[in-house]
C-alpha cells in the first residue's frame, strides 16, 4: 500500500486546490484503491487562501456585498475562523481572474479589499490577516 500526501496550489482561473486534491486522490485510487492519501490543499496568498485557511482550521465564509478591480457590483467572501480571525483574500475583490483580458493596472483598484476588511472589522474580526496575492491592481 502506497501513502501519498497531496499539497497542490490552485492552478490559476481553473482549478482550486481542494479540486486538485479531489482529482488526484480518484487517479490514485484508480491504480491502488487500498491507497492512503493525506490531502492539504494550500494557497500562495492569492485564490484559494480563504478555503486553505478554512480546511485547515474551520471556520465559515462571510459574503459581502463590494466592488470589483473596476468598480462593478459583485458577492466576495472573507474567511471567519474560530478564534475570530478574519482571513481576507486580495483576489477575491480585486483578482486577476476578474479581470480576463482587460488588464489595466492604471485603471484597477483594491477599494473592494478594503470593503472586505472593513466588514470584518466591523463584525468582530479580532484580527485580520491579509493574503496579498493574485491582484489585478497596482495601488496597493
Amino acid at each position: 500500500m502506497s501513502k501519498d500526501i497531496l499539497i497542490p496550489d490552485s492552478f490559476k482561473g481553473s482549478l482550486s486546490s481542494e479540486e486538485i486534491c479531489g482529482i488526484l486522490g480518484r487517479e490514485i485510487r484508480t491504480l491502488e484503491p487500498e491507497a492512503e492519501i493525506c490531502s492539504i490543499p494550500v494557497a500562495d496568498g492569492g485564490e484559494g487562501t480563504v478555503d486553505a485557511f478554512l480546511a485547515a482550521l474551520g471556520g465559515e465564509k462571510i459574503p459581502v456585498s463590494c466592488r470589483d478591480p473596476y468598480g462593478r457590483a459583485i458577492t466576495a467572501c472573507y474567511g471567519l475562523l474560530p478564534d475570530g480571525t478574519a482571513v481576507v483574500e486580495m483576489a477575491a475583490a480585486a483578482g486577476l481572474p476578474m479581470v480576463g483580458e482587460h488588464r489595466n493596472a492604471e485603471r484597477t483598484t483594491t477599494y473592494g479589499v478594503g470593503q472586505l476588511i472593513v466588514h470584518a472589522a466591523r463584525h468582530g474580526a479580532r484580527q485580520i490577516v491579509l493574503a496579498l496575492g493574485g491582484s489585478a491592481t497596482n495601488d496597493g
